[in-house]
């Protein structure tokens, strides 16, 4: 069993779905429908977060700015202000200084995708210093149980340096590209999988994404999606599959 998340903010919130977040494997593979990396090519069913309405479409304003907060509560209030964001949980934290720091650092990313693509309504956020989610993960995205979705990242000892590595085991394991990565599994529940899954047909996932999206086409998804909305991916020697490009072009 993982440990007991010591501490929940804003306004007392906490997960309906799974209270304290005491999350052990299979029920983390039932609210998430994460595969293992040792799970490559297994079959599961994507939960849909219920009421969302977000999906890809070219943003209108490129305008959206993230000021650097000084305080806990400057940052939450920002959060909702620029991006409708009005939960997020801070766990295993000592220092408040760490807490606005990392704050600033996600806010700064979502304000980044947000200038690339219009999403309508964001997932919450719950941020981590330390590894216990289950499995060891760094980042999932849990969407049953939900009203809109969460994504949660583990901060601890991760790059804020930008990387992009298309054709080997993931595409990057920085702050920005997790970020990005469990962004895309909230995308990808509202598009067609179908079409998606057309697109994949022609791609050799692991040579020309990432080994890791080899698991299933949302992985690959949320891989493509993390890639594409790289601020490295404009000078990248290596891109994406001309059809992927396509996909997300025609959608941007």
């Amino acid at each position: 069993m993982i440990e007991e998340f010591s501490e929940i903010l804003y306004d007392g919130f906490e997960d309906e779905a799974y209270p304290g977040f005491v999350l052990n494997t299979e029920q983390e593979q039932r609210a998430t429908g994460y595969m293992a990396l040792k799970s490559f090519g297994a079959k599961f069913n994507p939960p849909v977060h219920k009421g969302c309405r977000c999906r890809i479409e070219p943003v209108e304003e490129r305008a959206v700015a993230w000021k650097p907060a000084t305080t806990i509560d400057d940052a939450i209030a920002q959060l909702k202000e620029k991006f409708g964001i009005d939960k997020i949980s801070l766990y295993e934290y000592i220092k408040n200084a760490d807490k606005v720091k990392d704050i600033n650092f996600v806010g700064g990313e979502i304000a980044k995708l947000s200038n690339i693509v219009k999403i309508n309504r964001h997932p919450t956020i719950g941020l981590f210093n330390k590894v216990i989610l289950p499995g060891g993960n760094i980042g999932t995205y849990l969407g049953e149980g939900f009203d809109i979705g969460k994504i949660n990242i583990c901060l601890l000892e991760r790059s804020r340096k930008p990387i992009l590595k298309i054709g080997s085991f993931s595409i990057g394991n920085d702050v920005g590209t997790l970020l990005r990565h469990e962004y895309g599994h909230h995308i990808y529940r509202n598009i067609s999988s179908k079409s998606w899954e057309n697109v994949l047909s022609n791609v050799a996932i692991e040579n020309e994404i990432s080994k890791y999206a080899a698991a299933s086409a949302e992985e690959a998804f949320a891989e493509c999606f993390a890639a594409y909305t790289s601020p490295l991916y404009k000078d990248a020697a290596e891109k994406l599959p001309d059809v992927i490009e396509k996909f997300f072009k025609d959608r941007f």
